[in-house]
């Protein structure tokens, strides 16, 4: 089996800069594209994740790679490793101000894909023409707008609360979705579950297209990971 990775990132139609980033095969994306093939299993742990930064101007788009690059910088797909290091980032970032970042990613090692959770950004998984959301969302609604309930930083310093699934299952054809919620808010479940569905390439372009499509005042990310039968 091949892996093929492959995500997309784009600023939305409102706002002038893109404080969404990805990361794919140890490249760090914050505008544009990325795709790649890589063998299954994997021997040396790959991440892949999504980060929606917070804080305004530069310093979103800074708290997303500072986000992302730490958990590149994880060398072990276990709890205890990604704990350490989202706890003291958690710290430095509340040191710095109002720097935030929400976090969606897997961990691909051997046979194995774990999860690592904070924020509203969301995973979902598509097999034989179902979509599942396998996050839940640390936000609420308050007078019509969506405030998190817990992120990275975010400049109040209480203990990180996070979440951590040691196995997620997959299967060959599977696809993973991780995305930011500039993509959720413009598009049901229904229409990304059509999307995501199509035997087209890069799925993750189709969605990002789609959002922008249908309004996306915020910027939006889309992610694709799928096990494909060689």
């Amino acid at each position: 089996m091949k892996l093929r990775l492959g995500g997309c990132t784009h600023q939305g139609t409102v706002r002038n800069e893109n404080q969404d980033a990805f990361l794919t095969g140890g490249r760090l994306i914050q505008l544009g594209e990325a795709e790649e093939l890589a063998d299954w299993p994997v021997d040396n742990v790959r991440w892949v994740a999504v980060a929606d930064g917070m804080g305004g101007h530069d310093e979103g788009r800074l708290a997303s790679r500072m986000v992302l690059e730490a958990v590149a910088s994880i060398q072990e797909a276990e709890q205890e490793d990604v704990q350490r290091t989202l706890s003291s980032l958690h710290r430095e970032m509340v040191s710095r101000g109002n720097l935030g970042s929400t976090l969606t990613a897997i961990a691909l090692k051997g046979t194995r894909v774990s999860l690592v959770h904070v924020g509203d950004s969301r995973l979902y998984r598509h097999v034989e023409g179902y979509l599942t959301l396998l996050t839940h969302d640390d936000a609420e609604e308050s007078q019509g707008r969506t405030l998190l309930t817990a992120c990275i930083g975010g400049g109040v310093l209480e203990p990180l609360r996070w979440t951590w699934m040691d196995t997620v299952g997959f299967e060959s054809g599977c696809r993973f979705l991780l995305c930011t919620d500039g993509l959720t808010a413009v598009l049901s479940a229904e229409r990304i579950e059509e999307i995501i569905g199509q035997n087209v390439p890069s799925p993750e372009g189709r969605l990002v297209e789609a959002a922008v499509g249908a309004g996306a005042p915020d910027n939006v990310t889309a992610l694709v990971v799928e096990f494909v039968k060689e």
